[in-house]
């Protein structure tokens, strides 16, 4: 499969929480299967960036998913610079300390 943007059969994936862990070898992994991949963090902004670098069909955008208008522009970032999404991958998280 091709991964050139300009190529309307590009499948675009975004994986929310992708700097790290699970979600960064999802990402990988579909980088690596041809997709145009949109990294995500909430704060990991330098290695998001780093990932999004490393591959010729890939962006990165920071947002705070519990804030409606935050995950809103991140759709609207990836439709902007990729042109369509066809796949997402829900694996942001969160951790909380209970006392």
């Amino acid at each position: 499969m091709s991964t050139n943007l300009s190529d309307s059969s590009t499948r675009v994936a975004l994986v929310t929480g992708s700097t790290s862990g699970i979600g960064k070898a999802i990402a990988i992994k579909l980088a690596q299967e041809g997709f145009a991949i949109a990294f995500h963090s909430k704060s990991s902004v330098e290695a998001g960036q780093l990932l999004a670098q490393s591959y010729s069909n890939a962006s990165y955008s920071q947002a705070d998913l519990s804030d409606p208008d935050q995950a809103r522009q991140l759709i609207a970032a990836v439709l902007a610079r990729h042109g369509r999404l066809d796949v997402l991958v829900n694996n942001a998280g969160i951790s909380a300390t209970i006392p």
